[in-house]
């Protein structure tokens, strides 16, 4: 093989390995893990075991995985604020799950006020395959998983709001 080709060898595989990492990255972090309830191990901020399929029957769930460094996570909670009733009304039950220190999550409340469900996640969140902040899950009544997204929701537009609650009805 001359060395012209062996060059133009070389590069292809580097250019393949190359996008082998960033589709990697980008699927880890860009695509909401599939979940199932019995995946997601919890307890209050008292330490008291919380077992979704059994503590919230026949309600729906909108989870959100989060941090309390995460920009995002701190201004979405007041936009998620102003839905809460909405989606109560509907049969939701809207929960926050970190996997942090139960000081660093009351100080998230304290610092974003809200009727939001705050839990800690007895195993780190990356062990679900949540690895970006925030992901959202919409359970149904069931327990079926209907919706996941990381990153943010547009909750200024009402059309966010119903899309959820379509998918559960």
């Amino acid at each position: 093989m001359d060395a012209t080709r062996k060059q133009w060898l070389i590069r292809g595989l580097v250019v393949i390995v190359a996008l082998a990492i960033i589709v990697r990255q980008y699927v880890k972090y860009k695509i909401a893990p599939e979940l199932s309830l019995q995946q997601v191990e919890l307890v209050s901020l008292q330490g008291d075991a919380v077992d979704l399929a059994t503590n919230y029957q026949g309600k729906h769930l909108l989870l959100t995985t989060f941090a309390t460094w995460c920009g995002p996570c701190h201004a979405e909670v007041p936009e998620m604020e102003k839905v809460r009733p909405q989606l109560e009304a509907a049969g939701f039950v809207l929960i926050h799950v970190s996997d942090e220190d139960v000081n660093k999550i009351n100080g998230f409340m304290l610092q974003n006020p809200s009727g939001i469900t705050y839990l800690q996640s007895i195993r780190p969140l990356a062990d679900i395959g949540a690895h970006t902040y925030p992901t959202h899950f919409v359970f149904d009544k069931t327990g079926t998983l209907r919706f996941k997204q990381t990153d943010p929701l547009d909750w200024q537009n009402p059309e966010t709001v119903q899309e959820l609650i379509d998918l559960v009805n």
